[in-house]
């Protein structure tokens, strides 16, 4: 049997940059992300947090998405 799977790029829409801050990474929603979440709250998503650092300590969880930074709406929101 042969089966033809359709690829793409690696290069278009992954992750290419991303900021630890308090524990937290923080970057762009990645393609898994994009293809499960009906919208797209913001174009900051965490994706990991140190425990016992203080973005644990306020909540922030895995999967999150940051809308807004001192009443300041972020990208995409």
């Amino acid at each position: 049997m042969d089966v033809t799977v359709p690829t793409l790029s690696g290069e278009e829409g992954e992750t290419d940059r991303f900021v630890l801050w308090a524990g937290a990474l923080l970057h762009a929603p990645h393609r898994a992300v994009r293809q499960q979440a009906k919208t797209l709250h913001s174009l900051v998503y965490i994706s990991a947090r140190s425990r016992g650092s203080p973005a644990y300590q306020f909540g922030l969880m895995n999967t999150m998405y940051v809308t807004h930074l001192n009443g300041i709406a972020t990208p995409g929101s």
